[in-house]
């Protein structure tokens, strides 16, 4: 068989195979490559979720949702209030909208994003777009900063992201936010104690792992709930790095996601261009 033929049969049949495959995603739920899905973690009951908020999914929900309830706090008319007020409003409401737990594409929303993440062992299948994170009840610390990240930015707030690797290799990754001149740092994840944190009005990191008592009082239902001990906090928050301000802190995953979430519902007419122009060439 001489290279174009076989290149048109190759061409044909990949068209074919993967035309089937896009038949199959259209199934959802009923799609049998689902059970080679990334597991939905459950919930542990020892976070401030709130499944009620489900509803809330979308960042236009979400934004709504927290403009309604500034509006309802009469922060309006205390503007030096306000900017403090709304934060504190997106903290809460993102803390009980998610439970801790990678969100990840599946087989019948992004099958090449997550075929890809398997192979290399690599998490290319954690969602990094807002509104798909917004589909799901579950969100990992970076999941829950990045919706966290785009509400503020959406309203004009300078934000960063912080991320954290312990030299036992333990990481987190949350974000601080700029308003009333300075720096503040939030947590949806880990949901350290408003209070406590509130009596130094919202610090910073450099804050927060230079005054050990504040660090601790902070995460003390963290460390009860968890088993986490004082060397784990430490570790943890003691070695920290910035991102670029106003950056979108998953850049390249978006890239990566938004490409093969195209090319899932796309590429068999890649392959069918592809045998057709072999074939005229014959």
């Amino acid at each position: 068989m001489n290279k174009p033929k076989l290149f048109l049969y190759l061409f044909i049949a990949l068209s074919l195979f993967t035309l089937v495959l896009q038949c199959l995603c259209s199934l959802k739920n009923k799609n049998p490559l689902t059970i080679y899905d990334y597991k939905i973690p459950s919930y542990n009951h020892r976070e401030e979720y709130d499944p009620s908020l489900g509803y809330l999914n979308s960042i236009k929900k979400l934004k709504a949702h927290c403009d309604s309830l500034l509006y309802l706090s009469n922060a309006k008319f205390c503007p030096e209030q306000a900017e403090k007020i709304y934060t504190d409003i997106v903290s809460s409401v993102i803390r009980k909208r998610f439970y801790w737990g990678y969100s990840w594409y599946s087989f019948s929303d992004n099958y090449l994003g997550v075929v890809i993440s398997k192979i290399t062992g690599r998490d290319y299948a954690a969602i990094v777009d807002p509104d798909d994170i917004m589909k799901h009840p579950n969100a990992a610390c970076s999941q829950q900063a990045i919706i966290m990240m785009e509400i503020f930015k959406s309203k004009g707030f300078k934000t960063r992201k912080v991320c954290f690797l312990g030299n036992n290799k333990d990481g987190h990754f949350a974000c601080e936010i700029f308003y009333g001149n300075k720096w503040h740092f939030r947590d949806p994840t880990f949901e350290p104690d408003t209070a406590v944190l509130n009596k130094y009005d919202k610090p910073n990191i450099e804050f927060l792992s230079t005054h050990k008592d504040v660090l601790f009082s902070s995460y003390r239902n963290y460390i009860t709930n968890y088993s986490r001990d004082s060397s784990y906090v430490l570790d943890v928050f003691g070695h920290y790095s910035y991102g670029k301000t106003d950056v979108f802190p998953a850049k390249n995953a978006l890239i990566f996601q938004k490409i093969t979430k195209f090319l899932s519902n796309s590429i068999w007419l890649f392959f069918l261009l592809g045998a057709v122009l072999i074939y005229n060439k014959k």
